[in-house]
């Protein structure tokens, strides 16, 4: 939409940090079931997207056609 987009980063219970710290020890950088927002957040800011409610940031969303069309000219060739 164009628009500044800050995200709100919400806070873990005790017993949430704990839970995760185990599961990120016996199984790192994989998903916790059934979600694992911190995924979903780092997608977005590591496609620019979003900044933090102090420093909100406008993205610009991808010409996915035009990634598209070039991974499919690359497999052709």
């Amino acid at each position: 939409m164009g628009k500044p987009v800050g995200l709100v980063m919400i806070r873990q219970t005790l017993g949430g940090r704990i839970y995760m710290n185990l599961m990120d020890r016996i199984r790192p950088e994989k998903r916790i079931y059934p979600r694992d927002l911190r995924f979903f957040w780092r997608g977005l800011h590591d496609a620019c997207l979003v900044g933090t409610v102090e420093h909100p940031a406008q993205g610009r969303v991808p010409d996915v056609m035009a990634q598209v069309v070039a991974r499919v000219r690359r497999l052709i060739d």
